[in-house]
C-alpha cells in the first residue's frame, strides 16, 4: 500500500477515536449529566464509528 495512504487511514482512525471521545464529552456539557437521549444517540454515534474503524483497519490489514 501508498504510505501516504496509509498514513491516511492511520490519521482518520485516530481522528474518529478523538470524535467519539468529544461527542461523549459534549453530552455532558450542558447539564454535567448525560440524559437517556443522549445516552441513545451516543450509542449509535459509536456504534458507527467502531464499523468505521472496523473497515478502516481490514483496508490496513489487506
Amino acid at each position: 500500500m501508498n504510505s501516504y495512504v496509509e498514513s491516511q487511514i492511520r490519521n482518520m482512525i485516530n481522528t474518529t477515536a478523538v470524535f467519539k471521545k468529544s461527542c461523549q464529552l459534549a453530552a455532558t456539557m450542558d447539564d454535567k449529566n448525560i440524559s437517556k437521549d443522549e445516552a441513545k444517540l451516543l450509542k449509535k454515534i459509536n456504534s458507527a464509528a467502531d464499523k468505521f474503524q472496523k473497515e478502516l483497519n481490514d483496508l490496513l490489514s489487506d
